[in-house]
């Protein structure tokens, strides 16, 4: 059973491998737009990094801007350039919020099970819209329905699915694993998770 909007909440130790493939562990901060923001497991870790991070989502889950449709037009956030758009989107709009993403930053990275690179719909816009990379978890990936961790089975085969403004070509695919660092332990701790390490 699907929760009712979509709501799959991301593991904070899904990022480090993902701003390792982007470079984007080198201390330098970022302005950073997370339209999906939940309770904020992605954005905190982010902002642990140093990122700049415009949190918002469509239902207030107690954390960021809430009441943020981001396929409507929002002029104070989407007149902005962003370094980057990095998200786990409602799988049902997925292909909406990339598209969206697109126009905003040079660079989009999207959490996605990897059946999202089947069906006929999601098969022509990888053709007209090829992602530069696709970095494939070899271990389970968690995520969990309302954000709750108890039942999180990581069953599902996840990757980040990361696309490059322009880019034309053949995605490369890149083998990673979730890893818990200490910017990930201070943001299980922030996130007042008791219940994400069990």
């Amino acid at each position: 059973m699907r929760e009712k909007d979509d709501y799959y909440a991301t593991y904070p130790a899904n990022l480090p491998a993902l701003l390792r493939v982007l470079g984007f562990d080198d201390g330098r901060s970022r302005l950073i737009r997370e339209p999906s923001c939940g309770e904020g497991h992605l954005s905190v870790p982010l902002e642990l990094y140093g990122h700049q991070v415009v949190s918002t989502d469509l239902v207030d889950r107690g954390y960021g801007v809430a009441g943020i449709d981001f396929l409507q037009h929002t002029p104070q956030f989407d007149n902005v350039m962003y370094d980057a758009v990095i998200m786990n989107p409602p799988f049902k709009h997925a292909i909406e919020f990339l598209r969206k993403s697109l126009t905003q930053a040079p660079i989009v990275a999207a959490f996605l099970k990897m059946s999202f690179l089947e069906s006929e719909t999601r098969e022509t816009f990888y053709e007209d819209t090829p992602a530069r990379y696709v970095a494939y978890f070899s271990r389970r990936a968690k995520s969990a329905m309302n954000a709750n961790w108890k039942i999180a089975k990581g069953e599902t085969f996840y990757a980040w699915h990361i696309w490059h403004f322009g880019f034309k070509g053949r995605p490369e695919l890149i083998s990673i694993k979730p890893e818990e660092n200490d910017h990930v332990r201070k943001a299980l701790a922030l996130l007042q998770k008791d219940d994400v390490t069990q």
